[in-house]
């Protein structure tokens, strides 16, 4: 049975195109990484929607990593700190998928979910603030 996909909320914007449309897709790759874990045939399609996610995640925390420095943002030392345990938590999601552990990679994909939501509520949305306040929003 196929899972609904969830419904990009409208409190996850933030102003700045970019940073918005990467949270969409990171949205995007944990909704799918959950209708595949739902599906136990689907497991080589986890396993790449893991990778895919990391590898994104990492992508867009350089990104905002890179702005956060280049606009000399007073809150980047603590924003980069709760990315570095974003791909950490990753890390543990890829070891428990891979050597089979459906309910620790459930939980962590439940914390991922929650985590996602809760950053970007409030450490991207203090950034996305200082962004347009020097004119960054695209």
């Amino acid at each position: 049975m196929a899972r609904k996909k969830r419904i990009w909320a409208k409190d996850l914007e933030l102003g700045v195109e970019a940073l918005d449309a990467e949270h969409r897709l990171m949205v995007d790759l944990v909704d799918d990484l959950e209708g595949t874990l739902a599906a136990p045939e689907d497991r080589q399609r986890a396993a790449a929607t893991i990778r895919r996610l990391l590898t994104f995640t990492q992508i867009h925390f350089r990104a905002e990593d890179l702005l956060m420095r280049l606009h000399a943002y007073a809150g980047h030392q603590a924003h980069a700190v709760e990315h570095a345990q974003l791909v950490e938590q990753l890390a543990e999601l890829q070891e428990a998928h891979s050597r089979g552990d459906l309910p620790v990679t459930l939980e962590i994909v439940a914390a991922l979910r929650g985590w996602l939501g809760g950053h970007i509520r409030t450490q991207d949305r203090t950034l996305a603030a200082f962004l347009r306040s020097v004119g960054v929003t695209a």
